[in-house]
């Protein structure tokens, strides 16, 4: 007569996973900020303005004004 006894047996085993680290996700924004506006405006005026010239007379002026 022939007996088989079975015997517990174990193995150990490793393996390597990747494993994500980070996970991208889309979204949008739209962000809005406030500056200072410098807003020069230049306007430029002709105003006419009474003169006195004067204006030095040679003889010949003087007496074509008498």
């Amino acid at each position: 007569m022939v007996t088989y006894l079975t015997e517990k047996k174990t193995k150990d085993i490793s393996f390597t996973i990747q494993v994500p680290t980070h996970s991208v996700e889309p979204f949008q924004t739209t962000q809005y900020e406030t500056v200072t506006e410098d807003i020069i405006e230049d306007y430029t005026f002709n105003v006419q303005v009474p003169a006195i010239k004067e204006v030095p007379l040679n003889a010949d002026a003087v007496t074509r004004l008498r």
